[in-house]
């Protein structure tokens, strides 16, 4: 909306992509944002970057009607540490070429849900022509093992730096080191593109397999939602 507010609408009741970031503290840009909330009525994640919140912020915001919801790690890594790594047998990492693997992706994705978010799926299925381009700023991965699509990743590569993002397993393949796997094929198809370094935003479940990896914790994001209800 400005320098100071960046908001992402999907036009979704899903706060999955319905995003504040980029947030200057005030209480006009609070209010701002505030506002847009009630207009829409739909639910957005207003997440703030590590030292950008302080006590006496995140008090501004919880004055203005927003509470705290969860925090995640902002982690970081030099690609000059990645090497080769032997393959997991039977599965294999293709990046998204087609409206069809757009949906795979999101029927993946949204079994992270129990039951399977349906409002995911509706994300990728819009943005299918998008996503399957060339062109596209996000490059799509889906894993396969033992033929079976069940493995996600999203990556962004700018500026020498690659952002992970969506990395996400079937709950009935997990503990293969998969996640592992898909991760790893992301940081090597980033260094092979000239990046020096990886960022991503870790689950409290994912730090532990990215800092054995090699990611460096360097902060914490905060996210926080209007303490309000929409139907």
């Amino acid at each position: 909306m400005n320098d100071d507010v960046l908001i992402c609408d999907s036009g979704l009741a899903c706060d999955t992509f319905n995003i504040i970031t980029n947030l200057v503290f005030s209480r006009s840009n609070i209010n701002t944002v505030r506002d847009y909330i009630r207009t829409t009525r739909r639910p957005f994640s207003c997440w703030v970057g590590p030292g950008r919140c302080t006590p006496s912020q995140s008090r501004i915001l919880e004055e203005n009607g927003f509470e705290f919801v969860e925090s995640e790690k902002a982690m970081w890594l030099d690609l000059n540490q990645i090497h080769e790594v032997p393959p997991i047998e039977n599965f294999a990492m293709r990046k998204v070429l087609s409206d069809s693997d757009v949906l795979s992706f999101a029927h993946i994705t949204a079994s992270n849900w129990t039951p399977p978010d349906q409002n995911v799926i509706a994300f990728y299925t819009m943005i299918a022509g998008m996503a399957s381009k060339k062109k596209c700023p996000i490059e799509f991965f889906i894993g396969n093992y033992e033929d079976e699509p069940v493995c996600t990743a999203e990556v962004v590569m700018e500026n020498n730096v690659a952002g992970l993002y969506n990395v996400s397993t079937r709950a009935s393949h997990r503990r293969k080191g998969l996640g592992w796997a898909t991760t790893m094929f992301c940081l090597l198809e980033a260094k092979k593109r000239d990046c020096t370094a990886a960022v991503l935003q870790a689950s409290v479940e994912g730090v532990p397999l990215y800092k054995k990896i090699g990611f460096i914790d360097v902060g914490e994001y905060q996210e926080y939602r209007l303490n309000e209800r929409f139907t």
